[in-house]
């Protein structure tokens, strides 16, 4: 009878998480604006209504994010499509998401053997405010983190039962995540590894056995630094674009998990354990670096519950080690004083309609400016920005393309012209400012210039302020994270 209550108990804290989790990522769902890459993946859906794949108007097809492009379109033809209120766009994320809160209480359990461990790790995951925040998107980012979470989880079991049908589900929950979201092929070459180092460790001698996860770790940074070095066409590494950057929960945790490998140089027990999660949240963090088009914290979303697994193995086994005469529930509650401690200021627990995400992804109000174009606008006018996808979106219509660099000045251009039109909507392009001030002279419309935009046109928003030739119809500063955006009416 107690081991049914203490089940039942594990169980209704289990969903408790899930529903309050749910609860916070699904709050007013549809309210924020979509931001950039948003519009990227309802653009795909889009073609995907049209034409039953997400090949684009200029011909390209769309790869990053596939499956959460058609599951996307799945629940549009469920509830119909309105981006001026996206929640549908959002619920596979929101699903997603929540699911992964249950995900990792088992991911937890199956590697550690520590239910309350587990629980923790869930609680952790449901109320972070970086989780319910990715969870609250119309793209495969929540999605890519659930299905990495089960990938390990079968690919630890198949570590110690090396049955190939738990090596065949590891491999299956690997491809959706990538995809799901193209950054997981960090994941998949990581699998690989992963399969040659812990499926044959037991082979291994005591000592190989503990540094083997760690050698591949400097082996593989070391591959990464030459790579850097000598292939042509690489992004510039600077360390300092992440770090800068990262959101403060997951450097918190990426410390707690270095400092919990060093840890299991006293516990023994765990060091296999251990040396797995770090193996697989590092090598993929070092690809990520190394490889991404971009320096994007969110590439290293979907690695957060990996890094913050080890951080609460760390408390835990801190908290029994050092007051280990004080009794398990004495232990428990010092652990979670110790990860209150760390996570209180990252932690969400009330509902609220809008979330900033990270400074590499602006999130001005699109919704606000085109609303107020599509109440405006008369035939014959234009629209011209730096995001086309918006235009079709949010209006059904190409416009113009202010032709820039959306990954920075290193990483050319060009990718996003095919045959001499844009590369989502084929919109006939503005390449210079000059070519700029012809279209404006020749027709009536709207030009939105949103940060992102402003920076890479640094012309536009002193010459619309100076000429007289247009009006300022919005003015936006930035609500959510200082993405600005204003339209003007020429």
């Amino acid at each position: 009878m107690n081991y049914l209550r203490k089940h039942a108990a594990l169980a209704g804290v289990l969903v408790a998480l899930m529903l309050l989790g749910g609860l916070l990522r699904l709050w007013d769902l549809g309210e924020q604006s979509l931001w950039i890459d948003e519009g990227f993946t309802m653009n795909a859906a889009l073609s995907v209504h049209e034409k039953g794949l997400p090949i684009l108007e200029s011909g390209e097809f769309y790869r990053n994010g596939i499956l959460s492009v058609y599951m996307i379109t799945f629940v549009e033809k469920v509830f119909g499509i309105d981006p001026f209120s996206p929640w549908p766009e959002r619920l596979p994320a929101v699903v997603f998401g929540t699911g992964l809160i249950v995900a990792a209480y088992f991911f937890y359990r199956e590697i550690f053997k520590d239910k309350v461990g587990a629980l923790i790790l869930s609680g952790a995951i449901a109320f972070s405010y970086w989780e319910i925040a990715w969870s609250r998107q119309a793209r495969g980012y929540a999605m890519c983190s659930l299905f990495i979470t089960v990938a390990l989880t079968f690919l630890w079991r198949y570590s110690n039962s090396k049955r190939p049908c738990t090596l065949a589900l590891a491999i299956t929950g690997a491809i959706l995540a990538y995809v799901s979201q193209e950054s997981a092929l960090a994941f998949i070459l990581i699998v690989g590894l992963m399969v040659v180092i812990f499926a044959h460790d037991s082979k291994m001698e005591s000592a190989s056995r503990s540094f083997a996860p760690a050698a591949a770790l400097a082996a593989l940074f070391g591959i990464s630094m030459l790579a850097q070095a000598f292939l042509p066409n690489m992004r510039p590494l600077r360390f300092d674009d992440y770090f800068n950057s990262l959101p403060p929960e997951l450097l918190v945790s990426m410390c707690g998990a270095v400092t919990a490998w060093i840890w299991t140089l006293r516990a023994r027990q765990d060091r296999r354990a251990v040396s797995f999660l770090a193996l697989a949240g590092f090598s993929s963090l070092v690809l990520i670096l190394f490889f991404s088009p971009a320096a994007q914290s969110r590439y290293l979303f979907p690695l957060f519950p990996i890094f913050i697994a080890l951080t609460v193995y760390l408390a835990r086994n801190a908290a029994d080690y050092v007051f280990k005469g004080l009794g398990s529930c004495s232990c428990v509650l010092i652990a979670l004083a110790l990860l209150a401690a760390l996570y209180a200021p990252f932690l969400n627990l009330l509902p609220r309609s809008t979330y900033y995400l990270e400074s590499g992804s602006p999130q001005p109000d699109f919704k606000t400016a085109y609303d107020l174009i599509r109440k405006n606008k008369k035939e014959g006018d234009i629209i011209i920005s730096g995001f086309t996808q918006m235009h079709n979106v949010y209006l059904g219509e190409k416009g113009m393309w202010l032709k820039m660099n959306f990954n920075g000045p290193a990483s050319g251009a060009d990718a996003k012209v095919i045959n001499g039109f844009d590369y989502y909507v084929a919109a006939p392009i503005i390449v210079d400012f000059e070519q700029l001030k012809k279209v404006l002279g020749e027709n009536t419309g709207y030009l939105v210039l949103d940060s992102m935009t402003d920076s890479r046109w640094p012309e536009i928003y002193p010459y619309f302020e100076t000429c007289g030739c247009a009006q300022k119809i919005i003015s936006d500063r930035g609500a959510v994270g200082g993405a600005s955006i204003y339209v003007y009416k020429f």
